[in-house]
């Protein structure tokens, strides 16, 4: 498209519309093409080449330094000067934003010993009367008024 236009076979409007871009579009990719040939229209990154407001490197160090201290994000910007949105992307980048990040968690003391079977776990819930009682067979030497046949459990009325 470019070659087209700057050779006069096309027109900008008329390049604009075979391609189905705006007339602006078309000239910069002349313009660009101008400058660099074929190499100038590869893709390239859409980051900016300065940043004039970035934050300088000795107050992302101090951001650091005070949430290494535990103090909150809020607390930082207020004794800093930036705004809470800006400590918050500071500490983010520097994988500060969480309390855990900043000292973790120790790890689990685990209890071995040198040979199998050497720890038994017991596991106790509680249990319902009903779901405890022993089978009726173990009790059929007991006195008839003492028998886990006669015993009935029922809900009390509200």
């Amino acid at each position: 498209m470019a070659v087209a236009v700057i050779n006069g076979a096309l027109t900008k409007a008329q390049a604009a519309r075979v391609y189905a871009v705006c007339q602006k579009i078309v000239s910069r990719w002349v313009e660009r093409f101008r400058q660099g040939g074929r190499a100038a229209k590869a893709d390239r990154s859409s980051r900016p080449n300065k940043s004039p407001r970035q934050i300088d490197a000795v107050l992302r160090d101090r951001i650091a330094t005070l949430r290494r201290q535990r103090v909150t994000g809020k607390h930082i910007a207020l004794e800093t000067g930036v705004s809470p949105a800006t400590v918050s992307r500071v500490l983010k980048r520097a994988s500060l934003s969480r309390m855990k990040d900043i000292a973790p968690t120790e790890p689990v003391v685990r209890y071995e010993y040198a040979e199998p079977d050497g720890l038994i776990h017991l596991d106790i819930k509680p249990r319902s009367l009903r779901a405890a009682r022993p089978p009726d067979h173990w009790r059929q030497d007991a006195p008839e008024q003492f028998s886990w046949r006669r015993l009935r459990i029922r809900p009390c009325s509200a």
